[in-house]
């Protein structure tokens, strides 16, 4: 970043920006709502952003419950379903996640 004072000094800093992301294992089961299918054991939450595979061990469902997300980018040949009238909440708008294998 380069950022300038109201006096019209220029300095540069660096800046991180963080995101979180949750990519689905299906390791347990089908569950959206089973921590254990994620990587990092946590359930996504709004301000994550989702990623779900191809070829995992079993398909992402979301059926007992709403879900929430920042973004979700289901790869082509991932096997995803919303059930039971619930809903999957998409929090945010953003560009491209990163490449997963």
């Amino acid at each position: 970043l380069i950022a300038t004072s109201s006096f019209g000094f220029k300095d540069t800093a660096i800046a991180t920006v963080a995101q979180k992301l949750a990519v689905w294992t299906g390791a347990t089961s089908n569950d959206w709502h089973t921590e254990a299918n994620w990587n990092g054991n946590k359930i996504p939450d709004s301000t994550c952003h989702v990623i779900i595979p191809a070829g995992t061990a079993n398909p992402c469902v979301i059926s007992s419950a709403n879900a929430f997300a920042a973004s979700v980018q289901a790869k082509t040949t991932s096997n995803f379903s919303i059930i039971n009238n619930k809903i999957l909440l998409i929090a945010a708008s953003c560009g491209t996640l990163p490449i997963w294998p």
